[in-house]
């Protein structure tokens, strides 16, 4: 790997799609995950990020959404140990 820039926002866990030449990343979240999940998006290109807030509003949802799913991981561990 080499360094191509930077992103507004250091994220981990976040979904990535190349789009032309510049590449969509959605989600994630901060560097403590506890503190911080994102629902917003960024558009890297040539070196250069840009944060895309179209998805913010979608913000509490996705905490909700992502915290149901983890319970009913939870629910079924032991059905699968």
């Amino acid at each position: 790997f080499t360094a191509a820039g930077t992103l507004n926002k250091a994220r981990h866990k976040h979904a990535a799609v190349r789009i032309g030449d510049a590449v969509l990343l959605l989600g994630g979240a901060g560097p403590r995950e506890y503190e911080a999940q994102y629902a917003d998006s960024e558009v890297w290109r040539e070196g250069r990020a840009r944060t895309e807030t179209a998805l913010d509003r979608a913000e509490s949802t996705a905490r909700a959404q992502r915290r149901q799913l983890l319970d009913a991981i939870e629910a079924m561990r032991p059905y699968v140990e």
